[in-house]
């Protein structure tokens, strides 16, 4: 899975409420328009981490997954 998937799976509508995001850049995130900053990637991980997601494992994942995109 992608971050943007995950995202999207989730309500995008409650993540952005819980993490402070506002809605039009979450939706980006969800959508892959644009990968999430590190601050992002903090705030979406204390959300996520219930689910075994930390901050660390997100970067990774951000980079995989930009890296592709851009190569």
């Amino acid at each position: 899975l992608t971050i943007a998937q995950i995202v999207n799976k989730l309500n995008p509508e409650t993540l952005s409420e819980l993490t402070g995001i506002e809605f039009e850049r979450i939706a980006d995130i969800a959508v892959g328009q644009s990968p999430p900053t590190n601050l992002e990637l903090v705030l979406l991980a204390k959300e996520l981490k219930y689910i075994g997601l930390d901050a660390q494992k997100l970067k990774q994942m951000r980079d995989r997954d930009y890296q592709e995109s851009n190569s």
